[in-house]
């Protein structure tokens, strides 16, 4: 099929080759802790307003459209890339006039993510791109790990609203990036979230709190689930992108809302080792006592007993899973934090995470054959699924060499998902919502699935 532009008469034209441009790149506009503008603002596609949804018909009812498709390219060249990634994902899925682009690039392709992005737009006249970049990208197709490459989805909706945001330079702003995210998705302040509405984004964990960033937005504007992925390099700071602008130290994505379905799927790597006991002492990330008991004893018999370890060797293998509430942890509604010290003089531990009383702890190892058999658990119940198309967000810990094999994620959502188109990016860190709302997951992979 490849990229053709529209004539006046509505029927395809000439493939597009670089330098036509068919029409103007749309985003957000930019801004920074301050709520300066910066440079990129926004512009109007066509006839449409970015983000507006006009309803397709069949007949004398309206049809529900949704259309998409993936492309991985390994070119070397930058723009070779980012023109073989639009023309496979626009064959893929049939498309005519693409509402979002969802753009990952690796390795070199990182650092000219804004150059890829222009040219995706240039050819396919996509008014809305969000993305980042990772230490790898995926696609249905295979994946890429730190080198050069460019992994891109493409969807074309009547029935999908997609809102782009960006905030750039964040520095412990968390909460006023939180206000501008809410107010460029246009959602009315302390007003009922509409239904079927979905933000996906793509911070730099270096410098995004997640959780005040998600309790500044769950207050002023209810509960919103998230998906999305941390940007990483393998080449310095990550960069998101909003439009053809490549941001640093901040937040971008965007917000899908109107008719279409989300199915959120994450898949852990943490293998328990001990049973899930309550936290009764601690102080922001220091756990002093475990059901009772001083914390580093509690560890200590667990690590002689369970793996012939000194605690301190076993505090550089063994990591925890942490519930809010009795029960969590059974229902696998955890999240997998790193063990980052031990204290003999106050017999505490200390985690990558503050924590509260009441909070549930178990202790873990991170094995590639659970993450298998998670893959397989939670892909099961997906055969039938009519997806329309899937993102998937990796941790870069999830590679090759945890695996001793090459694309095993990518492998399991292939026989899964069949034709589905996917991408995705390794990420530093994954988000997705768990029953208490949003949280940062670690060594976990996150699928969303849009039907």
């Amino acid at each position: 099929m490849g990229i053709h532009a529209k004539r006046d008469n509505g029927s395809p034209g000439k493939k597009l080759g670089l330098g036509q441009r068919r029409a103007p790149l749309g985003g957000s506009r930019l801004r920074d802790s301050k709520g300066h503008a910066s440079r990129y603002s926004p512009v109007v596609r066509g006839l449409f307003p970015p983000g507006r949804a006009l309803p397709r018909t069949h007949g004398n009812k309206e049809a529900v459209v949704i259309r998409a498709g993936s492309g991985l390219s390994v070119e070397s060249d930058p723009t070779r890339a980012a023109i073989e990634a639009a023309n496979k994902a626009m064959d893929e899925g049939c498309l005519d006039l693409p509402d979002a682009a969802f753009l990952f690039a690796s390795g070199g392709h990182g650092e000219r993510l804004s150059e890829i992005a222009t040219t995706v737009a240039e050819l396919t006249g996509v008014p809305v791109v969000t993305g980042g970049t990772g230490n790898g990208v995926l696609t249905s197709a295979g994946a890429v790990e730190r080198g050069d490459a460019v992994a891109l989805l493409l969807v074309e909706s009547s029935d999908i609203r997609f809102r782009p945001f960006a905030f750039e330079s964040i520095f412990g702003d968390d909460q006023a990036a939180a206000r501008a995210v809410g107010r460029e998705l246009e959602i009315p302040l302390h007003e009922p979230i509409p239904p079927n509405q979905l933000l996906i984004l793509f911070p730099d964990p270096g410098v995004f709190h997640s959780p005040t960033f998600f309790q500044a937005l769950e207050e002023e504007w209810g509960p919103l689930p998230a998906v999305g992925g941390g940007v990483a390099s393998t080449r310095g700071s990550g960069l998101s992108l909003n439009g053809d602008a490549a941001v640093v130290r901040g937040v971008t994505g965007v917000g899908l809302e109107g008719s279409f379905g989300a199915t959120i799927r994450r898949f852990s790597s943490a293998r328990l080792i001990s049973k899930a006991v309550p936290i009764t002492q601690c102080r922001a990330n220091r756990i002093t006592k475990l059901a009772g008991i001083p914390a580093l004893p509690f560890f200590q018999r667990l690590a002689g007993r369970g793996l012939g370890l000194d605690p301190l060797s076993a505090s550089a293998v063994v990591f925890v899973v942490l519930g809010a509430e009795a029960g969590s942890i059974q229902r696998g509604d955890y999240v997998v934090r790193a063990l980052v010290g031990i204290s003999p003089s106050t017999k505490e531990l200390l985690i990558s995470q503050d924590v509260e009383l009441g909070d549930e702890l178990a202790f873990c190892l991170l094995e590639s054959g659970e993450a298998r058999r998670q893959l397989t658990r939670h892909l099961g119940d997906l055969a039938g699924v009519d997806a329309k198309f899937a993102l998937y967000f990796n941790c870069s810990s999830r590679n090759s060499a945890f695996y001793g094999s090459s694309e095993v994620d990518v492998s399991y959502l292939r026989n899964a998902l069949g034709s589905t188109p996917v991408a995705g990016f390794y990420t530093a860190a994954e988000f997705a919502p768990l029953a208490h709302g949003n949280e940062l997951h670690l060594y976990t992979g996150v699928l969303l699935l849009v039907t």
